[in-house]
């Protein structure tokens, strides 16, 4: 199925779309799960300017692999392995940002489920550039029936470990995650096994108590209330009076959440961005210059 908004952007069932052909470097996949992340819903409500509709939408999946395009082999992919992507297509795998920042910099890169079409259909296409082989289960039986947990960590997960690794983040660190919603809970559950001290904020208590009962050790902080001040004040008392988180991770599309981040950040810490506000946020350059944040 595609979709197209009307003029209420309700979405509108538009069927008989066709089985891709997989071209040039193309996997052919019959999608086994597809997860709904908020950047859907944005791109359908017109959040990230105008798309061309009607469009295709879906950025997390697992797949089982149906047809190798030409250019493929090298890469290793057979038909009948599970497979699973990140939401990128059609980079070129040589020039300047491919080869020393990431082929996601590429000005040829298309996101599927945005510029592309996405993976809420019965086939879709995914880039053997971007694509990984799921292994580690002892059954195929098995595997297929965990696709469903699995098909999110193709778009948050990978999300939430980029900004990890970007931020350098060290165990021993101290980790404050703004939003501890489907986003921020992979977040916390990713930091306690690096053994980094987690500081959960939140304004909703009863996410605050879930995460905190799945992942015991970690320290919540609810927001409500309290004002920035308070949240700084929260988060020194539990540093044992030591100003501000090592790095402070947003999970949340609240443009609040990142001016509560400047309040939540120690000297010289890292703030790294997930959560997109559909508005501009509003930055102080004496936060930054007064206390080297980056």
């Amino acid at each position: 199925m595609a979709i197209r908004p009307n003029s209420h952007c309700t979405p509108i069932v538009i069927e008989d779309v066709p089985i891709p052909v997989a071209g040039l470097r193309q996997i052919l996949v019959k999608v086994l799960a597809a997860s709904l992340c908020g950047t859907d819903l944005s791109v359908v409500d017109g959040a990230y300017g105008e798309r061309q509709f009607p469009l295709i939408i879906g950025h997390e999946a697992v797949g089982l692999v149906h047809m190798l395009g030409p250019g493929v082999e090298p890469f290793g992919f057979q038909v009948g392995q599970i497979i699973g992507s990140a939401p990128y297509r059609d980079m070129c795998l040589e020039c300047y940002e491919c080869r020393y920042h990431g082929p996601e910099f590429c000005a040829k890169t298309k996101m599927q489920g945005v510029f592309a079409p996405g993976f809420f259909a019965e086939y879709c296409i995914m880039d053997a550039a971007s694509a990984v082989v799921i292994k580690g289960f002892e059954s195929k039986e098995e595997l297929v029936q965990s696709v469903e947990s699995l098909s999110p960590i193709f778009c948050a997960g990978v999300s939430v470990w980029d900004a990890f690794e970007r931020a350098k983040l060290a165990r021993g660190e101290t980790l404050a995650i703004i939003g501890v919603g489907g986003v921020g809970q992979l977040a916390v559950q990713y930091a306690s096994a690096m053994g980094v001290r987690v500081i959960a904020v939140d304004v909703r208590e009863e996410q605050l108590r879930a995460v905190a009962r799945s992942n015991p050790g970690i320290q919540t902080i609810n927001k409500t209330g309290l004002g920035f001040r308070g949240v700084q004040e929260r988060i020194e008392a539990l540093r044992n009076g030591h100003y501000g988180a090592d790095v402070v991770i947003v999970c949340t599309g609240a443009a609040i959440a990142y001016q509560t981040a400047f309040y939540c950040v120690g000297a010289l810490g890292r703030i790294m961005v997930l959560g997109l506000p559909k508005n501009p946020i509003q930055i102080q350059a004496f936060h930054l210059s007064a206390r080297c944040y980056r």
